[in-house]
């Protein structure tokens, strides 16, 4: 029941009772003009004894609800509402003093109105509220699943990704592990199987194929050594073909030329130096396309000045080619 037809609800039941009035004065007046009023829709009204209404403190009414056991009170204790606050009340008051205010009526009927007007509010405000909880909950399952699903699919990716990593950086020792335990279990069931037919065979020789399997172990990372040596001296190779591609580029470069195309250079991306030679190229057209060759003066001003301290790697090899190439054009 909304609000509107509570409230209608309510003055149809002050008319009513107005017109019960009228009646009870025109049997001592039969000539009185009766006052017209509306008829009441008696099946949207409930039976009155259905309610006893008493008088509490604050003037609110009461419904008795019907007795129950123990048990039975424990199980709906849950779902009765608390009763209302005093500011609660007052604003009930407040309300229902606007909706009669003016009309001679009696407490009983006021009571009665109170009690029925409070019921429709309880009611539609129930409803409200399910309807919230309900879209509430719909959207939490939603969100809750949403951010589920989207855990589980970050988290797969990144244990593939873990688990994927971990095999490609041990697969030496996960093929040397398992190679181990098949020949273990091997010569393990071998020995079993000399045994049960009574064919003894010394203990020497297990020692034997243990001492090679620690040999192979021991060539194994000698050789793995080996190879992150071999993969150093290539990207040292690199960085010194690098280096050397640099200083033909600046070749005919002032030093503060030189000094400015590496600052320009470090944020370079280049697979080899071909790549590196030829983005530098580029750079140094655009930056330095009118430099002048080196002369005599120049050269004594390039040797005068403070040498750079490089921490890379790259800037010592740098700096160490720009000497020698410094003293090749003295030379000369």
């Amino acid at each position: 029941m909304s609000d509107h037809e509570a409230l209608e609800l309510a003055k149809e039941i002050l008319e009513a009772e107005t017109l019960i009035e009228d009646d009870a004065v025109n049997v001592d007046a039969p000539n009185k003009k009766r006052k017209e009023s509306p008829t009441v829709d008696t099946d949207s009204i409930e039976d009155s004894d259905l309610y006893q209404v008493a008088h509490s403190d604050e003037g609110a009414a009461e419904v008795n609800e019907p007795e129950a056991d123990e048990d039975e009170e424990e199980e709906n204790k849950d779902s009765v509402d608390t009763k209302p606050s005093a500011a609660s009340e007052e604003a009930l008051k407040e309300h229902m003093d606007a909706l009669f205010g003016g009309e001679d009526l009696s407490e009983d009927f006021r009571n009665k109105a109170e009690v029925i007007f409070k019921s429709a509010l309880h009611e539609r405000t129930e409803s409200i509220r399910s309807e919230i909880q309900e879209e509430y909950d719909g959207l939490l399952e939603n969100e809750t699943k949403r951010i589920s699903d989207d855990l589980a699919e970050k988290l797969d990716d990144y244990l593939n990704y873990v688990v994927s990593e971990w095999s490609t950086e041990n697969e030496i020792a996960i093929e040397h592990g398992l190679k181990n335990e098949i020949a273990e279990s091997f010569i393990g069931d071998l020995k079993t199987l000399f045994e049960a037919h009574n064919i003894n065979i010394p203990d020497e020789s297990f020692d034997a194929l243990s001492e090679a399997n620690e040999k192979i172990e021991v060539l194994e990372d000698k050789l793995n050594d080996q190879l992150q040596t071999n993969v150093d001296m290539v990207k040292n190779t690199n960085i010194l073909e690098c280096a050397i591609a640099f200083m033909r580029s600046t070749n005919g470069l002032t030093t503060t030329e030189v000094e400015t195309l590496r600052n320009l250079s470090e944020g370079l991306e280049f697979d080899n130096a071909e790549q590196y030679e030829e983005k530098l190229g580029i750079l140094k057209e655009n930056y330095f396309n009118n430099s002048t060759n080196y002369d005599d003066s120049s050269l004594e001003e390039e040797n005068t000045l403070n040498e750079t301290v490089h921490t890379t790697q790259m800037g010592q090899y740098l700096s160490s080619l720009t000497r020698i190439s410094n003293a090749e054009n003295k030379a000369l």
